[in-house]
């Protein structure tokens, strides 16, 4: 922004750049000393003027002749194309007046998220995972096993046969099983090494844990037992390794037609390899039987919960599998592949297009993050630093297209009709259908640990303009970050490991005036009634994550 200019009694700023969110705005300092114009400190930075007093002028001359005095102050984006900017107004009145409208609308603008913010945070775990303190050794081999179980990496929601609200949480120690919002209920069920995926196949009962790139299935009756359930007595204590040696770099679960595959893929030079399996019921709940042998060796014999249904490859690099009502999504450098099983031909979108040319060219290290349905016929394709609009066949399908993320996303998860896109520093929320920013949550080492696949395996549902009265109220999607209170270090004794908050994003109920226009219906909000009764919540209508 420069010097204000009039013109017929109007004031007008030429702004340079996109405005910066006042949740990423930090004001660093006001308190430097004053400076005149020229020298190194004040060059090539930005001046500003102020009502309370005159705006400098091009020579860098007072009206007596004097060198100008410029009075600094530092304010700091945290947004991507952020950090630290110096500038400088030409009274010290004016430094004071920048301080106090910057507190004012900073200070308003908590008042008014707090009261519209569209997701709270409620604790899974707090004080039970922990990383290594900053200086100390990053080495797994160096850990105390009582202290340190590493990062968090994955987590998934589900429910036993009796009723008992549970999620698992994954590290590079192993499994965490305990109560939703209960804390201190967490137990260590699995000791696994370098864990980075767990999900659950509700259907079968199996729980599934990729540690140390090798895939594994468990009967989740052999994690937690259900006390007097008729499976518990028949489910086998052995997993079944569905792949070879650390060979694995990631695995999706979706039901298409029907049907509930699990997709893997392992690398093999410059290609990507896909194994897809399909879970067998009857194999799975079947009676484990006796081990048999010859020569006094026995072995148990070999179930197979899975059989293969399908394996195929591509000549590039992966990075996520999404499943579609009738397709899959592979996200690749190439863009996203939507491929048909059935005889895996596949077409890469977006379709070339001069609107997305200049924004891909810039952005050369950018890789796609996600794919949601947006309306109808409409798809937000997310990629870490902005998402484009396509139709059905991945042609953009907006004037404005593109929408620029604040952040550099690493991974993005949905819960309709809204994108949460983590950056390291700040979660940022986006409405799918409009782009824009609804709410930021800030944080430090944020990284997304359940995205909201595995919850339910139905892809049906379409979020739109007005599904915020449907949205749902269980949480689709986990998250973690560092405490943002470290523990006071005690001179002279070890130093102590940094928690980790995990926790789960719940959409907030949205509030409604009585008579207002966004009310769900047109009749006034409060009936006029004899007797007092509190005024009911909108109608929830189920909704699922993703879509084709």
């Amino acid at each position: 922004m420069t010097k204000r200019r009039e013109q017929d009694g109007i004031f007008k700023y030429h702004v340079a750049k996109r405005a910066i969110p006042l949740d990423l705005l930090t004001l660093v300092k006001f308190t430097d000393h004053p400076t005149h114009r020229g020298s190194s400190s004040s060059r090539n930075h930005r001046s500003v003027a102020s009502s309370t007093s005159a705006s400098s002028n091009s020579g860098g001359q007072s009206e007596n002749g004097e060198p100008q005095t410029l009075y600094p102050f530092t304010i700091h984006n945290n947004g991507r194309n952020g950090g630290p900017m110096m500038w400088f107004t030409d009274t010290s009145s004016g430094r004071v007046e920048w301080r106090q409208k910057l507190d004012e609308a900073i200070g308003l603008r908590k008042v008014v998220q707090e009261s519209n913010r569209v997701f709270e945070i409620e604790t899974l775990s707090l004080h039970t995972f922990t990383v290594p303190p900053v200086g100390y050794p990053l080495a797994p081999s160096t850990w105390n096993d009582n202290s340190i179980t590493g990062k968090v990496t994955c987590s998934i929601p589900f429910n036993t046969p009796d009723g008992r609200r549970l999620v698992a949480i994954g590290c590079a120690e192993g499994i965490w099983i305990g109560f939703r919002h209960d804390s201190t209920s967490m137990r260590r069920v699995l000791h696994l090494k370098f864990v980075t995926q767990c999900t659950m196949l509700d259907d079968f009962g199996l729980f599934l844990v990729l540690s140390d790139k090798q895939l594994f299935a468990y009967h989740i009756e052999a994690l937690v037992p259900t006390p007097q359930h008729t499976t518990a007595s028949t489910a086998s204590q052995t997993p079944q390794k569905l792949s070879g040696n650390r060979e694995v770099q990631f695995f999706s679960v979706g039901k298409m037609l029907d049907r509930t595959f699990v997709i893997f893929m392992r690398k093999k030079g410059s290609d990507s390899h896909f194994h897809v399996l399909e879970p067998v019921l009857e194999k799975i709940h079947e009676r484990p039987r006796a081990p048999s042998g010859r020569f006094g060796i026995f072995r148990p014999p070999k179930q197979e919960w899975f059989k293969n249904f399908k394996e195929f490859f591509l000549s590039s690099d992966t990075y996520d599998l999404i499943f579609l009502k009738a397709r899959v999504a592979i996200l690749s450098k190439n863009g996203f592949e939507i491929m048909d099983l059935n005889d895996t031909s596949s077409t890469v979108i977006p379709q070339k297009d001069n609107r997305l040319t200049p924004m891909l060219q810039r952005h050369e290290s950018c890789r796609p993050i996600g794919i949601f349905r947006s309306r109808e016929q409409e798809f937000l394709l997310c990629y870490s630093v902005f998402g484009v609009y396509v139709d059905k066949q991945g042609v953009p399908s907006r004037s404005s297209c593109i929408v620029e993320w604040e952040g550099n996303a690493e991974s993005v998860a949905f819960h309709a009709p809204y994108v949460l896109l983590f950056d390291p520093r700040f979660i940022e929320i986006r409405h799918v259908e409009t782009g824009r920013l609804s709410q930021i949550v800030m944080g430090h080492d944020v990284r997304c640990v359940w995205d909201g696949r595995g919850h339910s395996l139905n892809n049906d549902g379409t979020p739109g303009a007005n599904s915020e009265d449907e949205m749902v109220q269980e949480a689709h999607v986990h998250a973690v970050y560092n405490h943002p209170e470290p523990v006071a270090q005690t001179p002279g004794r070890p130093l102590r490991p940094v928690t980790q908050h995990v926790f789960e994003l719940i959409p907030t109920i949205p509030l409604y005036l009585p008579g207002s226009l966004s009310s769900p219906s047109t009749a006034t909000y409060f009936p006029q009634t004899d007797s007092f009764t509190p005024p009911r919540s909108p109608q929830l209508r189920p909704s699922t994550s993703y879509l084709s």
